[in-house]
């Protein structure tokens, strides 16, 4: 039984023996999984290949085969043709091939529930008639473009009867399809590219505007390891925090100096998911702290995620209110009472601070023992922290902001007794704002004590009732969350009931804006607008089919796969290029192509490394790899290094009879190692993509990658 025909890639004829590939597929109809392995090993490459050489501008360049199950259960070949994106890198249309009884090529829009730009485009006028024009199917188009906040799919099939097959009008009937399909890709680029900007223009580059693209607040890069996903992070966070400073072309340090600059100020923050990050960590729960008399309390702390949610919905940034820390605490303080006429309570209006009215408890300085109110004012109240001043029905009537070290008043002003002073800067007087629906419950009687707050949190909600906190104050900043190995993490256990807000139209200032009370702290919290999260996620871990179904709908996925193409061949002749490729084609048949081998793996090496340079990157780092990712069957391992197809002095890795040490054992006895020797010899690199029972195609960018490199 023979796989491909003796016809080239470039053929009038379709380029494989199709009545054998009917044969295997008649024989593996009850082994369907079994029966797609082999005949994409026979078959694809060449289907592959041909329409490499049939396509036309629509698609890239590049033609990937992939396994599917056919329809009526017998196994079939399936071709990707690759995705067309826009110049901002949104994707537009997608491209793939079936063989089967019959070959079905299709041309398909992009699925989901984002406004992207084509079908946000298709609702100008006179944009639908320039693809009705092109596609002929007006209901479907329209279905399309009015499926607002609903997951929708259009694909055009375009179906070649097996005769066609058999026969030399076999290329001329793809490229008519080709050619349908490239009519419809100019016309969904016109249309995307006269769509109107789902971004408003920016007063600065630290000053972005809140009405942005709702898909690009949460998403994550994905792919297998090795593929630059955290490399990439660096561009993606800059790109929602500093698009001005991208525009100019930074190096790549000087963008790593930006990216450390903004986490200086607090505007990125970084956290890695694993199986024991909680709900406590990433949102609230209860800390244990040893207070100064050595016993054990617990306290509410804020996580990550809650803290830095609360920053992005502050109007104020770090050194816009003087002496305010935002990471500091806020107090309840009552001035003699809450409501009615106090002299006291003037006084410290006027004058900038407050005194502790706690009877006649003496200098605090002085005390042997303090406790309560007294000890909190003395020695926990510091300079930044944030006080409001309650008033009648749990309003706020006052806040400010400590602004120094405690003082003890000798000659206190008439009709006031307090002595001991605090000084600080008013930032709001005479107010009337409800205070309960943020603190979650009323304020106690007690004088002095901690909110369970953040300052960010209390001007947030200050602004947004109208207060006018301080000149410096506007709209909140964008700020990032990067998330790392976002898939190793227990998603319900961490985001618990915030995984609804993290939606876009769920955000703060929506129209479908929604606010959730945390259940430790009996606070409102509500996700801004302003908070992007970026997370990646390693492909070999845990598929992306695999993936909690609700973090799915709420993100936005950008796959960063292996890019053989930016390696370099190497002054002993090794094509690193086509060595990956090689590798990654036979991985992705055996396991699928979350089990790839990244490029960076490779990225150190250059035109000038020698053989012994590649030999240590197969040592510590593709070898180990590959014996993860085949559970120690290093039989699988040799197949993927074309060792079979090698001669024995070539082969990485070699198989060892071990009968004659087991007389007695029944069965095969075969054991594997790696031959050390081989890994120093040139030709058991350039092996794994020339040797075999056929010559290997690779695609025109794999073959032209690294010429100019090379010496």
């Amino acid at each position: 039984m023979t796989g491909p025909s003796d016809g080239a890639a470039s053929s009038d004829r379709l380029s494989i023996d199709y009545r054998a590939f009917q044969d295997v597929t008649a024989q593996y109809a009850n082994d369907v999984g079994q029966g797609n392995r082999l005949v994409a090993d026979m078959f694809a490459p060449a289907l592959a290949a041909q329409f490499r050489h049939l396509q036309v501008s629509s698609f890239p360049p590049e033609a990937r085969e992939s396994l599917s199950e056919g329809t009526q259960g017998q196994p079939r070949v399936r071709v990707d043709f690759g995705r067309a994106y826009d110049d901002k890198g949104e994707e537009l249309f997608w491209g793939r091939a079936f063989l089967g009884e019959r070959l079905t090529l299709r041309f398909g829009l992009p699925h989901g529930v984002g406004p992207e730009r084509f079908r946000q485009g298709l609702r100008e006028p006179g944009q639908l008639e320039r693809v009705v024009q092109a596609l002929m199917l007006r209901g479907a188009l329209q279905r399309y473009a009015g499926a607002r906040g609903h997951s929708r799919l259009l694909e055009l099939d375009t179906v070649l009867p097996h005769e066609t097959l058999l026969n030399d009008q076999y290329a001329a009937a793809v490229r008519q399809v080709f050619a349908y399909f490239d009519r419809v890709g100019q016309a969904v680029r016109a249309v995307a590219a006269a769509a109107p900007s789902q971004e408003a223009p920016m007063s600065s580059s630290t000053q972005p505007s809140t009405s942005h693209s709702p898909e690009l607040l949460n998403v994550i890069l994905y792919g297998p390891p090795g593929t630059g996903k955290t490399y990439a992070v660096i561009d993606a966070a800059l790109q929602r925090l500093d698009p001005d400073f991208l525009r100019s072309r930074p190096t790549r340090p000087q963008r790593q100096e930006r990216f450390r600059a903004l986490q200086a100020e607090r505007r990125v923050d970084f956290v890695t998911f694993h199986q024991n990050f909680s709900y406590e960590e990433f949102v609230e729960g209860l800390r244990p702290v040893t207070t100064p008399e050595g016993a054990v309390t617990y306290e509410l702390r804020d996580g990550v995620f809650k803290a830095l949610a609360l920053r992005a919905a502050s109007p104020v940034t770090a050194g816009q209110i003087p002496d305010l820390n935002l990471q500091g605490n806020v107090w309840k303080f009552s001035l003699d009472g809450t409501g009615g006429v106090s002299a006291a309570r003037a006084h410290c209006f006027a004058h900038g601070e407050v005194r502790l009215g706690y009877g006649e408890c003496g200098r605090l300085d002085q005390a042997a023992e303090l406790r309560g109110a007294p000890r909190q004012f003395f020695e926990e109240l510091t300079q930044g922290d944030l006080v409001v001043v309650p008033g009648p029905n749990t309003a706020v009537q006052a806040i400010g902001v400590v602004t120094g070290e405690y003082r003890y008043d000798e000659t206190p002003p008439p009709g006031i007794k307090w002595r001991n002073v605090r000084p600080v800067r008013w930032l709001a007087q005479d107010l009337n704002v409800p205070f309960k629906d943020l603190l979650g419950v009323n304020f106690t009687l007690t004088t002095l004590y901690r909110l369970k707050l953040s300052v960010p949190q209390v001007l947030a909600y200050l602004t947004q009732r109208g207060v006018p906190l301080a000149p410096a104050a506007g709209t909140p900043r964008a700020h990032v969350l990067v998330i790392d190995e976002i898939n190793r993490g227990n998603i319900a256990k961490i985001f618990g009931e915030l995984i609804t807000l993290l939606e876009p139209s769920k955000r703060a200032g929506q129209t479908e804006a929604t606010t959730v009370r945390l259940p430790a702290s009996q606070t409102l919290f509500s996700v801004p607008d302003t908070l992007y999260l970026i997370g990646t996620m390693n492909t070999a871990d845990r598929s992306l089919a695999r993936l909690d179904t609700a973090l799915r709908r709420r993100f936005d996925f950008r796959e960063l796969p292996p890019r053989p193409d930016l390696l370099a061949r190497t002054r002993d002749g090794i094509h690193l290029p086509k060595l990956l490729y090689a590798v990654n084609r036979r991985v992705a048949l055996l396991l699928g192509r979350d089990f790839t081998v990244g490029h960076a793996y490779f990225m150190d090496l250059s035109a000038q490394s020698t053989v012994q340079d590649v030999a240590r990157v197969f040592r510590t780092r593709v070898l180990p790899l590959l014996e993860e990712y085949f559970f120690d069957d290093w039989s699988r391992v040799a197949q993927v290094l074309g060792d079979p197809h090698k001669d024995p002095e070539d082969r990485i890795v070699t198989e060892e009879d071990a009968g004659a040490w087991l007389a007695d054992h029944k069965g095969a006895a075969r054991t594997y190692q790696v031959q050390d020797a081989a890994l120093e010899r040139v030709t058991a690199y350039t092996g794994i993509y020339e040797a075999g029972p056929a010559p290997l195609i690779f695609p025109p960018d794999i073959e032209a990658a690294g010429q100019d490199d090379a010496r």
